[in-house]
């Protein structure tokens, strides 16, 4: 398979801001649960495990999307 990325226009710099990070995370929780996915929500508990896993904090969109779908997700 061929993917051909369109490079023309309007290009991105930098990265997102916390307003598109809880947009983005509220658009995929909306997703998951369209699909069968329980997104009820998390709480802050379950960033734990996680953080201990990967060894330093999670933050970004990630992280929202886990304050909304819990472990639902995973």
């Amino acid at each position: 398979m061929v993917v051909a990325v369109a490079e023309e226009g309007n290009r991105r710099s930098g990265g997102m801001t916390p307003a598109e990070s809880r947009q983005c995370a509220s658009d995929l929780s909306a997703w998951f649960s369209k699909n069968g996915v329980d997104c009820a929500g998390g709480d802050a508990g379950e960033m734990e495990p996680l953080e201990k896993t990967l060894g330093g904090e999670v933050d970004g969109v990630f992280a929202e999307l886990v304050e909304k779908c819990g472990n639902g997700i995973w």
